[in-house]
């Protein structure tokens, strides 16, 4: 597979996972708990078969998750606790960066169209700082 269809690829996940809202979730395949998650789950753990410590650590990471205290998302940023599928701000930024970035990747005249900051830091692209 070109490294293009890889992009493409990638995008179309990126943007299959997006709410209605328009926003983007922790994670859709944590929460709720439901058939097609656990076998989500199970068939990470048994990629790893062939390393024990890598097993080890994706069985105890997927068991975690399933404990009662990580049925919401809580930070430190609020009191208010989220849920794994609900959108928010930090989660939709990256995506949308991360779409953004591949849409340039693929076509560079594209990045003047996503308003990318002319200053060091998340959302900088090097093509729009000025040529001496």
């Amino acid at each position: 597979m070109r490294a293009s269809e890889q992009l493409r690829t990638t995008a179309k996940a990126i943007m299959g996972e997006q709410n209605s809202d328009g926003g983007f979730a922790e994670t859709l395949q944590v929460r709720p708990r439901s058939i097609a998650n656990f076998w989500r789950s199970v068939n990470r753990v048994y990629g790893a078969l062939g390393n024990v410590p890598l097993l080890v650590e994706r069985l105890r990471y997927a068991v975690a998750l399933q404990r009662p205290k990580h049925s919401q998302i809580h930070t430190h940023w609020s009191e208010y606790s989220r849920e794994w599928s609900e959108s928010d701000l930090w989660d939709t930024w990256f995506r949308l960066l991360a779409i953004a970035r591949i849409d340039v990747c693929l076509d560079p005249k594209r990045a003047i169209d996503w308003g990318f900051i002319d200053y060091p830091g998340i959302g900088f692209h090097p093509s729009l700082r000025a040529q001496p």
